[in-house]
């Protein structure tokens, strides 16, 4: 099993380009992760530009339906439970990082 730290990069790995390559400003797209160890959650925070974010959404959800079905793949097999939150950039510029994960 991966420790949280490697889960967290295994990820950010598979995610990042995956998500640059769906959005117009691939340049303000950003994945983040936090986790729990306690429990083994993985909160992963997917930063896009406000314009960009109905694309990560997709029609009927089904965009974000897709990344959290990969997620469960890559999560599921090391005995994790990720939860993921699509941003805007325009919350993440204007709230800063910190204050984004103080309200989750």
């Amino acid at each position: 099993l991966l420790t949280t730290e490697a889960m967290a990069d295994v990820v950010i790995a598979a995610l990042t380009p995956l998500i640059k390559a769906m959005v117009d400003t691939p340049d303000h797209a950003v994945v983040e992760c936090t986790t729990t160890s306690a429990n083994r959650t993985l909160f992963v925070h997917i930063f896009v530009h406000n314009e960009d974010r109905g694309v990560v959404i997709g029609r009927d959800g089904k965009t974000a339906h897709a990344l959290r079905t990969l997620l469960g793949g890559l999560c599921g097999k090391h005995q994790f439970r990720p939860v993921m939150e699509i941003v805007d950039d325009v919350d993440y510029l204007t709230l800063g990082i910190a204050a984004v994960f103080a309200v989750l």
